[in-house]
């Protein structure tokens, strides 16, 4: 009896440190240092936690760079400003060939000419040198042909969520 007492606390035990993210701290840390480059349009900063592959794909960082400039300077001049992203914890983690993938849900509050809304948007956290380093996707950029083409060795068993739907909040 005692030995099936200590078995059942051992499988209790293993699936609790399993399920357990250990890279979570580092993944809410670099992107906390994302989310504030981005209030603070230092879009190179952005761009160091981009994967790489992504600037590859869009012309280099200069290119990217110019082109976010652009893109957040014609939001704010619309009226379209991100008041606040609040990360949840990251998910489990999964081995893509030589990486490590996790998915980070953000919660995003902006303030818009219409009022202020909100919506939860997922990233892909990509690690490509076990956990020390952490870049980000959006995942709503990702479908099955652009995410075969950028991520060769994606494992199968990461499910992406779809973003909730947006909702005026004020």
């Amino acid at each position: 009896m005692k030995k099936n007492y200590y078995i059942f606390i051992l499988f209790i035990f293993s699936n609790y440190t399993f399920s357990q993210n250990k890279f979570s701290n580092k993944i809410k840390s670099d992107c906390e240092i994302m989310i504030s480059a981005m209030k603070n349009s230092d879009y190179n900063r952005i761009l160091d936690y981009t994967y790489p592959k992504i600037i590859e794909i869009g012309g280099g960082k200069e290119k990217l760079s110019s082109l976010m400039k652009t893109t957040f300077d014609k939001m704010k001049n619309e009226g379209y400003v991100f008041e606040n992203q609040i990360l949840d914890e990251p998910q489990n983690i999964y081995i893509a060939g030589k990486e490590l993938h996790c998915i980070v849900p953000k919660k995003t509050i902006m303030k818009t000419p219409k009022g202020r809304i909100q919506a939860t948007y997922y990233l892909l956290a990509v690690s490509k040198d076990n956990g020390r380093k952490w870049f980000f996707v959006e995942t709503h950029l990702l479908n099955d042909e652009n995410r075969k083409l950028i991520f060769p060795n994606f494992n199968s068993a990461l499910k992406i969520p779809k973003n909730t739907k947006t909702i005026l909040i004020d």
